[in-house]
């Protein structure tokens, strides 16, 4: 089994490219062609081993670089302790206890409850299922312009982008999405022929003070 993986691993990287767009699905877009190979710190390596300044560290994941060695020792030392302590199965493990001990250092005393869980996505769906639970209330307010990720409930409450909802309706009901209040980029003041503040409204020219004030625009208006 090993020798089929390692010569199909040399395979896939002699035309790695093409490995790719024949078995990845065209949906998830791609901002590169770069296929990776390996990363240190803030570099990283393709196929052909071009070395790449990678900018993006996988939104906040890798915020401490490719492979730090403090991070690598910790998953190896786990990997050869306990992979996968189920949580409905076990009451808890012994690093979840020393985080949720250093969680209780910093965290409001009334904020004592922690749920873990793999993204954004997954903590807002069971956002909403703990507060629709808490409170017996269906609806669910979530602000214009707002992502909260792309999962089927998530998406809901996402606006930033039209493309993220795009052919996934009908989504979840019970979700109303307000204007943030927030006069820069005021609608109403748009329609208008006013955008709100300049961009740098700290900047000359500077505006009127009248145009610094919120309108108080009903939100019918927007």
């Amino acid at each position: 089994m090993h020798s089929t993986l390692v010569a199909a691993a040399a395979h896939a990287a002699g035309g790695a490219l093409e490995v790719a767009c024949q078995h990845v699905p065209g949906a998830l877009m791609k901002f590169t062609d770069i296929v990776v190979d390996k990363g240190l710190g803030s570099w990283v390596w393709d196929t052909k081993g071009n070395k790449y300044l990678d900018m993006t560290a996988g939104i906040g994941a890798t915020s401490t670089g490719h492979c730090h060695p403090a991070v690598v020792e910790a998953v190896r030392q786990q990997a050869g302790s306990i992979v996968h302590a189920q949580q409905n199965i076990f009451r808890a493990h012994t690093k979840q206890l020393e985080l949720d001990a250093a969680l209780a250092h910093i965290m409001p005393p009334l904020l004592n409850k922690y749920f873990y869980c793999n993204s954004g996505s997954e903590a807002v769906d069971n956002a909403v299922k703990i507060a629709r639970a808490a409170t017996g209330r269906d609806c669910i307010i979530a602000f214009d312009g707002g992502f909260h990720g792309r999962s089927i409930g998530a998406m809901a409450l996402t606006s930033s982008k039209v493309i993220y909802r795009q052919h996934f309706g009908p989504l979840m009901p019970g979700v109303h999405v307000a204007p943030y209040p927030y006069c820069l980029h005021c609608k109403v003041m748009g329609e208008k022929g006013r955008a709100g503040y300049h961009v740098a409204p700290y900047m000359p020219p500077f505006d009127s003070p009248d145009n610094r004030v919120c309108c108080n625009a009903p939100q019918e208006a927007l």
